[in-house]
């Protein structure tokens, strides 16, 4: 994503360390929009809540958390 789109960002909520991660573990992200909408004080932009799981190479869940993100909104068309 370009740097100008990043900006600010709102930060990450609940992050949990569920499993301990050796060297040499594969991991894969596995993420999934919760909630979007267009920010009330900056209507060029939107509000995307994102639930982010981390898995190892046995797809066991070693981190979870949710991401708040501030991103430049499309026009539509």
């Amino acid at each position: 994503m370009p740097e100008r789109q990043q900006r600010r960002q709102p930060g990450i909520d609940a992050l949990r360390w569920t499993r301990p991660v050796r060297p040499g573990d594969r991991l894969s992200i596995r993420a999934t929009v919760r909630a979007a909408r267009r920010s009330r004080s900056k209507p060029d932009r939107g509000l995307v809540h994102t639930d982010v799981e981390v898995l190892n190479q046995h797809d066991a869940t070693v981190l979870t958390l949710t991401a708040m993100n501030l991103l430049r909104v499309r026009d539509a068309g």
